[in-house]
């Protein structure tokens, strides 16, 4: 049996202890009615549309049902729940918000690394030293590589364990551990420039998953 959700609309705001949406419900392609949830824990629900959309829930409902369950770990212990139609649903809007949460994150990555060192752990969390001036106008500058080979020691020095840096736009020799004496600040207006302009910020990580009903 083909379920599907389109037109999914989930509101954060709303969103406590499940996900509130809502979204039209398809099964084996045809618009059988509408599916919903408050997101505040209750359970999911959904109404059809017609008669035709009445029958296709109901047989979607007997389809889920004979699914095997969902395994999910609970206080280190795996825990089965029968599956159902608004667990099923529930499934489906989890895996639509994961990957949207997923491209925002790419895109905040891609658009702080423009003007910042970038660093953490590739896909789930990280962290940005930036500059005033993007990284392609810094290599333009007399001094701007060595600028950044001082930065990338800032960072390089303070990462955690599975941590590295994640940028893809600063040459590869810039990467490289250097001494920090590379330049004298006083010698350098950028060094000066660097402790002004470079502030560390803190990214959230990609959304993880909200509670649900055990």
């Amino acid at each position: 049996m083909k379920i599907e959700l389109k037109d999914i609309q989930i509101s954060e705001r709303k969103s406590e202890e499940t996900f509130a949406f809502d979204a039209e419900l398809y099964i084996n392609d045809y618009k059988a009615g509408k599916t919903f949830n408050y997101g505040n824990g209750g359970i999911t629900a959904y109404r059809g549309y017609d008669a035709k959309g009445r029958k296709l829930i109901k047989d979607a409902e007997r389809w889920c049902n004979n699914l095997p369950p969902e395994v999910l770990t609970y206080k280190g212990r795996a825990v089965e729940n029968p599956m159902s139609l608004d667990r099923y649903i529930d499934n489906i809007v989890q895996d639509y918000h994961n990957k949207h949460a997923i491209a925002e994150f790419e895109k905040k990555f891609e658009r702080e690394m423009k003007s910042g060192i970038v660093f953490g752990v590739a896909g789930k969390y990280f962290n940005v030293l930036r500059f005033a001036n993007p990284i392609e106008k810094i290599l333009q500058f007399k001094h701007g590589e060595d600028y950044l080979k001082k930065a990338v020691h800032r960072v390089q020095s303070s990462l955690k364990p599975g941590e590295r840096i994640l940028n893809t736009n600063i040459p590869a020799s810039v990467l490289k551990l250097v001494p920090t004496n590379i330049i004298g600040e006083s010698k350098n207006p950028l060094m000066k420039a660097l402790k002004r302009d470079a502030q560390p910020r803190i990214l959230k990580e990609v959304s993880k998953k909200k509670g649900r009903r055990k």
